[in-house]
Parts: structure tokens; C-alpha cells; sequence
């Protein structure tokens, strides 16, 4: 994957892409040609993708969100609940 730096983009990539500068065209080409160029670039990414993609699951998002409401209704918060607030969203 080649990837725009904007917004929240790398924090969802987890350094699984290529990142390029979205307003620099020159960026945006060389990550495109290096991801065409080079087969270990490519073949690292894959498998951080997979990596990535792998922690993404509803599972996951179910107990995030249910440790939100929690969180935000002032209900008491499991142990679970306060681990999962404090890792990294992958909802």
C-alpha cells in the first residue's frame, strides 16, 4: 500500500504502507515506483499489513466500544475494559 501522510492515515496503516506527503507529487511518484521497483518493499509491507489487518477484528471493536459507554455513562470499568482504553484503538 502506498499511503498519504494526511489525517489519521499513518496511525491506521501502523507502518504497514509506503507513506508519501500528499501535496508533493514527486512523493506520491516515488513511493508508487518504489513499491513497483522493489519485491522485498513490497513483500515487507504485505506482511505488515497482514499483521495489521489481523488485529482488526469485530471482536475488538465490540470491546472498545462497550468500554466507551461504559467510560462515558460513569458505569465502573472491568480490568479488561481499562486495558482495552488504553491500547491502541484498532476499531
Amino acid at each position: 500500500v502506498a499511503c498519504s501522510t494526511a489525517a489519521c492515515l499513518p496511525d491506521l496503516c501502523g507502518g504497514a504502507a509506503r507513506m508519501f506527503d500528499p501535496d508533493a507529487p514527486e512523493a506520491i511518484a516515488t513511493a508508487l515506483a518504489e513499491l513497483w521497483t522493489q519485491p522485498e518493499l513490497r513483500i515487507d509491507l504485505r506482511e505488515r499489513g497482514m499483521y495489521r489487518a489481523a488485529g482488526f477484528t469485530w471482536e475488538n471493536s465490540c470491546r472498545h466500544f462497550r468500554a466507551l459507554y461504559r467510560q462515558m455513562l460513569a458505569r465502573p470499568l472491568t480490568d479488561d475494559d481499562r486495558e482495552t482504553l488504553a491500547a491502541d484503538p484498532m476499531v
